[in-house]
């Protein structure tokens, strides 16, 4: 029953990599790149929150400030560094990794110099939820829910409103997109600012249930590498599937083995489905 128990906190914790992972998906779906800093805009958020909730303001209305500074510093981001670079360089997926890795590490000494190198939480939802035979921290339950929602909602946006069906369309065919009278530049600005108010997002809810501090960015954004990798890249229904798989072995990993096997699964997943897998566990070989 304990190790039922730890599968479940498992398979709820892919519920937060879930949405960690979209904003990357998204960035990465509609613009062709990998965005490094994706964990620091994580970080940001839950700190963001933690700071506010400091000053009085509840964790939930937090969400709200955060999510809308993420979506706002992203498209500084993307106005000021990436398109830039995207217009003028020939090899402008290489050099925005490059962009992005250095745009990381700038946001992490920053955190660092605002909030310090100690690891956070926000104490609040602090009860438990008794399921059957099951315990449950409140914290997470309400996490998973909101993450859920958040998923969905963004979900919806991009099958069912104008400019969310525009983005799609940008992603899979970006000439015929184009010819269709769709402005690739504003997609990328909105595509990019989506993404980082869903990372915003997300490290508000990580928050909750979890320390977490600026150098802890860098691990958030392999967390969320491995998740759409193993879904395969711009596969947003894969990725739902490689959230529970990361959540469930991390788990699984800490209750077996430690808390540095548990830190470590996430890198060996990576090294294991770029090697036999690297289109993905729900992507189809190219013959």
């Amino acid at each position: 029953m304990t190790y039922l128990q730890v599968v479940l906190n498992g398979i709820l914790l892919g519920g937060f990599y879930l949405l960690m992972a979209q904003g990357l998906n998204l960035v990465f779906g509609v613009m062709g790149i990998v965005n490094l800093a994706h964990g620091a805009f994580i970080v940001l958020g839950g700190l963001g929150v933690w700071s506010l909730h400091g000053a009085g303001v509840n964790p939930f209305l937090g969400l709200l400030v955060v999510t809308v500074a993420g979506a706002a510093l992203g498209a500084v981001v993307q106005w000021a560094v990436i398109e830039r670079i995207r217009g003028t360089a020939k090899q402008h997926e290489l050099l925005t990794l490059m962009a992005t890795f250095g745009l990381s590490y700038i946001l992490i000494n920053v955190g660092q110099q605002v909030w310090g190198s100690d690891f956070r939480t926000i104490p609040y939802l602090q009860s438990a939820v008794t399921v059957g035979p099951f315990r449950f921290s409140l914290s997470l339950l309400v996490g998973v829910a909101l993450a859920a929602a958040i998923t969905l909602g963004l979900a919806a946006w991009l099958t069912r409103t104008r400019s969310g069906k525009s983005l799609r369309a940008q992603a899979q065919n970006p000439l015929g997109a184009g010819a269709c009278g769709i402005n690739p530049r504003r997609l990328r600005l909105v595509g990019f600012s989506v993404g980082a108010a869903v990372a915003a997002a997300a490290g508000m809810l990580l928050v909750l249930t979890q320390p977490i501090a600026p150098q802890a960015a860098t691990s958030f954004t392999i967390v969320a590498f491995v998740v759409i990798a193993l879904g395969g890249l711009g596969n947003y229904k894969g990725a739902a599937l490689g959230a529970v798989l990361v959540g469930v072995v991390q788990t699984v990993a800490g209750y077996q083995l430690g808390a540095v096997i548990q830190a470590a699964a996430p890198y060996l997943m990576l090294i294991l489905v770029m090697l036999f897998r690297p289109e993905g566990l729900l992507s189809r070989k190219v013959s």
